[in-house]
């Protein structure tokens, strides 16, 4: 589906409804998923998502119906008439009773289209709770089901609880979960990768274009999500870390012994064991008020070792240079680390 008329001079709500008559037609393209992933991703625009599928939903026992069916024919055949005025931007187009009149008689077609996305289709849903820390900020919250979530700096997890799912999302940043054993599954999205557990004391991480995972106790699984559906690629141990492309498949699968603490990060410490210069960068710019960059002339390769105050970039900083032969240039927008 496209838009000449810019999507957001549109009602939420009336997107919603267009977005689920275009599942009701048929398979999205890979454009068109695209754009709809795009605009799922707003939390506002996958609440009104939601709303649209739940009011679905009430029809659905009757979808099958002949009158139901004529019915269904015949507003796509209104629609198909209509929308070629609509999204050329000559005319507003259908009235928002209208878009969910036609929403509610498709019903079957997207709910059979769009199973990649089915979550979107579940009913009641749950309420969305988001925890966000800022620069140089941690927190420790205590869920409703009793799970206990702690956020590094510079963090964000959306949290979906119901007594039929407990669904977590990592938006940003790094967060520690000590799930309380319930039968409901305990899922942590980040990017196309989720864990999946029940009870047991898990990290993940979002670093740049990876998902770091460390399994402290209990057992997890981790799934690949794509339009196909979803697939298991690993499953871990205590004290096994694991690191994936936060989108696509991997192209080696290494489960390593954990090397980071997170009582150490918890504690306001950071502890790197042979990381990256830029992952261990990224992970101390969430605490610093003057945030590091490296220099195009720092050889690349370079790996950090040691334990570092949270709260001291500067530190950090120069610890760094005076290993590596490097120096650091202090400026009004940051700290830089060179040659």
């Amino acid at each position: 589906m496209t838009f000449d008329q810019h999507p957001e001079a549109m009602d939420r709500d009336e997107m919603a409804a267009l977005w689920c008559m275009s599942l009701a037609e048929g398979p999205l393209t890979a454009s068109e998923r695209a754009d709809f992933e795009a605009w799922i991703a707003d939390s506002e625009n996958a609440v009104a998502m939601q709303l649209q599928a739940g009011a679905w939903n009430l029809v659905a026992f009757s979808a099958g119906k002949p009158e139901i069916v004529r019915m269904r024919r015949e507003a796509l055949d209104d629609y198909h008439r209509s929308n070629r005025r609509r999204w050329s931007g000559h005319e507003l187009g259908i009235s928002r009773r209208w878009g969910m009149g036609i929403a509610a008689t498709v019903l079957v077609g997207a709910l059979s289209v769009a199973t990649w996305q089915s979550d979107l289709f579940s009913s009641p849903s749950p309420a969305l709770a988001e925890y966000r820390t800022d620069r140089g900020e941690r927190r420790v919250a205590l869920l409703d089901d009793g799970s206990r979530l702690s956020l590094d700096a510079a963090s964000e997890v959306d949290v979906r609880m119901s007594d039929e799912r407990r669904a977590l999302t990592l938006v940003d940043g790094r967060a520690g979960f000590t799930v309380a054993k319930a039968k409901t599954p305990f899922t942590v999205a980040a990017g196309d990768k989720m864990v999946v557990a029940t009870g047991t004391r898990f990290s993940v991480e979002r670093l740049t274009d990876q998902v770091h995972i460390i399994l402290y106790e209990g057992s997890v699984r981790i799934l690949s999500r794509d339009s196909v559906g979803e697939h298991q690629i690993a499953v871990m141990s205590p004290g096994e870390m694991l690191a994936l492309p936060a989108f696509g498949r991997p192209a080696r699968l290494t489960i390593e012994k954990g090397r980071e603490s997170m009582q150490a990060w918890e504690g306001g410490q950071l502890e790197f064991v042979d990381v990256p210069l830029d992952s261990a960068v990224a992970r101390v710019n969430r605490y610093a008020r003057k945030p590091i960059s490296i220099a195009d002339d720092v050889p690349t390769g370079l790996r950090i070792t040691g334990i570092f105050n949270a709260s001291d970039a500067a530190g950090f900083a120069q610890g760094v240079a005076a290993l590596n032969g490097l120096r650091v240039t202090d400026s009004s927008e940051g700290l830089v680390l060179g040659q």
